[in-house]
């Protein structure tokens, strides 16, 4: 929450070791038709997909701001 939102405000969603822009990724793939579509172009870019079947559907199926950008999509924050 407010550690998220923080980081947030002053990267705006663009990961600093990786460059990808997670905002401009969360909205290219939320209008996008369907999870078909959706999973090419998480693939295309490389994108860590979710390890459990549960949250990938949910992943493709009604993608949320959040699981784009984390603060610790590269290395966990306790690290």
């Amino acid at each position: 929450g407010g550690v998220r939102a923080g980081v947030f405000a002053l990267e705006g969603g663009v990961c600093r070791t990786c460059g990808v822009d997670a905002r401009a990724l969360f909205l290219r793939i939320s209008s996008l038709g369907g999870p078909a579509e959706r999973l090419n172009a998480l693939c295309d870019v490389n994108w860590n997909l979710p390890r459990t079947g549960p949250a990938l559907e949910r992943l493709l199926q009604r993608p949320r701001e959040g699981d784009f950008w984390q603060a610790d999509h590269i290395r966990a924050v306790s690290e």
